[in-house]
C-alpha cells in the first residue's frame, strides 16, 4: 500500500505525491476528464477525484489547471513532452506559498 508523503529513499523533508496522484494528474495535464481518466486507469471517477482532491491539497491549489502548472513548475513534470509524463520526482515545493499548510509556510520575520 501507498502512503502519502512517505519519503523513505528521499533525503528531504517536505510532502511527497503518491505515484496513483501523479498518474492521474499526467492525464490531467493531458486534457482527459475525471471519466477518461477512470476508463484509462481501470478506476473509478470517485478514486480520480479522491486524487486530485489530495493532490490539490497538498500542493496549495484551488483547480485542475493549477495543479498541473505547480507540477511543472516543480519539476513533478517533464516540460516539452507530449503527451504529458512524471519526472521520478515525488518532493512537493510549497515552501513559502501563502496557501501552503503552517508547516510548509516560511516563517514569519521576527519583530521588536
Amino acid at each position: 500500500m501507498e502512503i502519502a508523503g512517505d519519503t523513505r529513499g528521499c533525503c528531504c523533508h517536505k510532502d511527497h505525491l503518491t505515484s496513483s496522484e501523479m498518474k492521474v494528474i499526467t492525464h490531467v495535464a493531458a486534457g482527459r476528464s475525471n471519466d477518461q481518466i477512470a476508463r484509462r486507469l481501470h478506476i473509478s471517477r470517485h478514486t480520480v477525484a479522491t486524487h486530485l482532491v489530495r493532490a490539490m491539497h497538498r500542493l496549495c491549489a484551488a483547480n485542475r489547471a493549477e495543479i498541473v502548472a505547480r507540477c511543472y513548475a516543480s519539476g513533478l513534470l517533464v516540460s516539452g513532452e507530449w503527451p504529458p509524463a512524471a519526472s521520478p520526482r515525488r518532493c512537493i515545493d510549497v515552501i513559502g506559498h501563502p496557501g501552503a499548510p503552517a508547516a510548509y509556510r516560511a516563517p514569519e520575520p521576527a519583530t521588536r
